[in-house]
């Protein structure tokens, strides 16, 4: 296709503006603060729309569908596809505005499948729902080397040989990380010795699980990193993966583990059974909400290396076939321009 590209946007600062800016028109969307700012939004957004006359309006997150669907009233000219990638809002509004925005869309874009009932509980129709999965880009997951690796246990004083389960998100109650604690603490006490929970993140919650690890036995087999770049590869030494959350659309963190070969354990939400299924059970999945539960996987996956070996090689080749970049090409290209 021959596609020409504009970008609204909040601001012009983040990570991808510089890719941005090489393929795409960018217009700032400059309207202040305050309580009216939606609504500045929405019109300022609506005169880029009536101005350049795109064939199709794509939006991809909470806030951005329900500013579109707002601009485009009463426009008919243009298909407007929106994003659902969660499985809860955090306020009573923001839900209201976000099914209003999927109602009114055309199309709506998911990345996991376990998102479409919830869709047309909604009153989605289920024929305008379409996955698109979410792209990894291997090359930033590469695993690093024995030497790298070593200094990087050192720094963190991690023992050499143990296991390293590794824990990668912001750490807020929606993560589940208290969960995952609470699984460490109830593994036998000869399996906690032979691995290290490290979580690599910060946030709001940081202080209180930090007071859970140190109350519990073996507290210095847990360690918190605190924030990490972009790319976030912090799995690039680790062994296994942990997602303990207790909501999830497709969890990128589970994504870009398996694109760096480490398989994990997690919890049974949004999309993380899809993945189980594609990576031929290089995923082991147990109920949320339930630390002893995830305990007993998670002392299946520690105390089984034979099991790690062959899931390290089973969820890379699910991510390089169902995440490159080509393959999710061509499902965005049919929801864009397909019929």
């Amino acid at each position: 296709h021959d596609v020409e590209i504009h970008v609204a946007l909040l601001r012009e600062e983040g990570a991808l503006r510089d890719r941005m800016r090489r393929c795409a028109r960018m217009h700032p969307l400059e309207v202040g603060h305050g309580r009216l700012r939606a609504l500045r939004l929405a019109r300022a957004l609506r005169k880029i729309v009536q101005k350049n006359s795109p064939d199709v309006v794509y939006t991809h997150d909470i806030f951005s569908n329900y500013i579109a669907a707002a601009a485009l009233v009463g426009m008919q000219r243009h298909r407007f596809v929106t994003s659902w990638r969660w499985t809860t809002v955090d306020t009573r509004l923001r839900h209201r505005l976000a099914v209003l925005a999927a109602r009114r869309s055309d199309r709506v874009v998911v990345n996991a499948l376990a998102l479409i009932p919830q869709l047309t509980r909604y009153g989605v129709a289920a024929d305008r729902v379409r996955k698109v999965a979410n792209i990894i880009e291997p090359e930033m997951f590469v695993r690093s080397t024995p030497a790298e690796c070593a200094a990087w246990r050192a720094s963190l004083g991690v023992p050499p040989e143990t296991v390293v389960v590794m824990c990668a998100g912001r750490l807020q109650h929606l993560k589940g990380q208290d969960i995952a604690i609470a699984a460490w603490q109830a593994l036998p006490a000869g399996l906690r010795a032979r691995a290290t929970l490290v979580f690599a993140g910060d946030g709001e919650d940081r202080k209180v699980l930090q007071e859970q690890a140190s109350a519990g036995a073996d507290a210095e087999r847990i360690r918190f990193t605190g924030a990490y770049g972009t790319p976030p590869n912090v799995f690039a030494c680790a062994d296994l993966c942990l997602l303990p959350s207790r909501s999830e659309g497709m969890p990128n963190t589970l994504l870009e583990a398996a694109a760096a070969a480490v398989p994990g354990v997690a919890t049974d939400v949004g999309g993380v059974a899809e993945v189980a299924a594609g990576s031929d059970n290089g995923i082991l999945v147990c109920p949320a909400n339930d630390p002893r539960a995830l305990a007993g996987v998670l002392a299946a996956a520690i105390d089984d290396n034979a099991w790690r070996v062959a899931a390290s090689k089973s969820v890379s080749a699910y991510v390089a076939r169902e995440h490159a970049r080509a393959a999710v090409r061509g499902q965005l290209e049919a929801v864009l321009f397909g019929s």
